[in-house]
């Protein structure tokens, strides 16, 4: 008879370090953050999100992680837990990071699908032939993007994510994250020095590097930016909660906080530096939207010939698939980790059940976007989409509003010095909280999350 999910740990600091920056490293890192930037005016986007990094995705980071420490325990179970049983903290900043993680679980396997369908396509040269005919490269997706053919790439992804999580942490979600994450960095450099030596690429360069408000909306950079962070680290879905619940008291969660802040941020920057080089020297636009990877990009692997843009085009869409895979199942372990401790569940009985519900839904989503049958085109919230109205509802309001609670709980009922003592233990030279930082986690954060929520209410309606 199988056991009950059971508190998991880390077999090593390597190991720690890489899942838990394989689980802030996803599709934000790889297909968002560069048409972001090409969006919001190339380097001050940049600037602007390095900033909201450390002043709000690290700080929050930290919270949440150490939150999940002194409670052992997953985000619910956890809240439970720490608040003694009150029910508003433990509903507010610990069940609804779950909902959120099932949430963006339901569409991620659709960006998925979409993914390997495209590494296929890529590796083929089927693309090859539409040129750089944005109308016919755009009507390609429109067609796939709601296709059983995506619904197949989908399922056939949420098959090895299960696989990964029933074979157990250490043994799968820990092993494939020390694996995946090295790889996509080596394929990101190796694919940035070759994007930079292309005619015409120092343009780009210069765009993405170099600081400047000509022709920016700052409001908007900053709207951007922040929720960005939000989309990229992951907080506020009660994930770093549970990868804190797997940490030892004498672990250094200050300086492991850092370093997967800083990994995420990193592969960000690099995906810029492959994607917004490579855009100027083929002359397409880099303010291309959230089509960037599967309309613009097709076009510039064309213009770059045959051979040389199938093998770029493939090389990258493969390292996209490894920020996406380590990421899913990182945020599926979230769900695993919450109904097993709960309900005293068998892992493997906890991850068929998240896994089936997730890509279950995926394939609604994925059909809501097809060309014709029963689900197509139908909206809601309005005017949105199925993939459209899970995303606002889960990276809109609920990493933000989770993030908010988790705050509002350590500087209302938990305490600000308790938390401080804690995040400290493990903590080795002048990397920890100090007395002085209780102003910021009261005051400017708590205020920065409250816009951040504002800016989201704006961005999508």
């Amino acid at each position: 008879m199988s056991q009950q999910v059971k508190q998991e740990g880390f077999s090593s600091k390597f190991a720690h370090i890489m899942t838990l920056a394989g689980f802030c490293i996803g599709i934000s890192n790889m297909w968002k953050f560069p048409y972001m930037v090409g969006a919001n005016g190339g380097g001050i986007f940049l600037l602007i999100y390095l900033v909201c990094a450390v002043l709000v995705g690290l700080p929050l980071f930290i919270l949440e992680q150490q939150l999940g420490r002194s409670a052992g325990l997953a985000g619910g179970p956890g809240m439970a837990k720490l608040s003694k049983g009150n029910k508003f903290w433990t509903a507010s900043a610990g069940w609804l990071g779950l909902i959120t993680v099932m949430l963006i679980g339901c569409y991620f396997w659709t960006i998925m699908g979409w993914n390997v369908g495209y590494i296929f396509k890529t590796a083929s040269g089927s693309l090859y032939g539409l040129g750089t005919d944005t109308a016919a490269v755009a009507g390609e997706f429109s067609s796939f993007s709601g296709s059983w053919g995506c619904v197949a790439g989908s399922i056939l992804c949420a098959v090895v994510a299960w696989f990964m999580l029933n074979t157990g942490f250490k043994t799968g979600v820990e092993k494939l994250c020390s694996v995946a994450l090295p790889t996509l960095i080596v394929l990101l450099i190796g694919l940035a020095i070759y994007s930079n030596m292309l005619p015409g690429a120092n343009a780009g360069l210069k765009w993405y590097l170099t600081p400047t408000l000509e022709g920016v909306d700052i409001g908007n950079a900053f709207q951007a930016a922040v929720v960005q962070v939000f989309f990229s680290v992951g907080v506020g879905m009660a994930c770093a909660f549970v990868y804190g619940s797997y940490m030892a008291k004498t672990d250094n969660l200050m300086q492991d906080s850092v370093l997967a802040v800083t990994c995420d941020t990193f592969v960000a920057f690099m995906s810029g530096m492959v994607v917004t080089p490579a855009l100027f020297a083929f002359g397409i636009e880099p303010s291309a939207g959230p089509g960037l990877i599967f309309i613009s990009l097709p076009q510039m692997f064309n213009a770059m010939g045959n051979i040389p843009g199938r093998i770029f085009g493939t090389l990258y869409l493969i390292a996209v698939f490894l920020a996406c895979l380590t990421s899913i199942v990182a945020v599926m372990e979230a769900g695993v980790a919450n109904f097993g401790q709960r309900f005293g569940w068998s892992r493997r009985k906890a991850s068929t059940l998240v896994v089936l519900f997730t890509a279950g839904v995926s394939v609604l989503v994925t059909r809501n976007m097809a060309t014709e049958g029963a689900l197509a085109g139908m909206t809601f919230l309005g005017n949105f989409g199925l993939f459209d109205t899970l995303d606002c509802l889960a990276s809109g309001f609920g990493l933000t509003l989770g993030a908010l609670f988790m705050l509002l709980f350590v500087v209302i009922s938990y305490g600000y010095k308790n938390f401080m003592d804690e995040a400290n233990e493990g903590a080795t030279g002048g990397l920890r909280l100090r007395p002085w930082m209780k102003w910021y986690y009261t005051i400017p954060l708590p205020i920065l999350l409250l816009i951040t929520t504002y800016c989201i209410i704006r961005m999508y309606f």
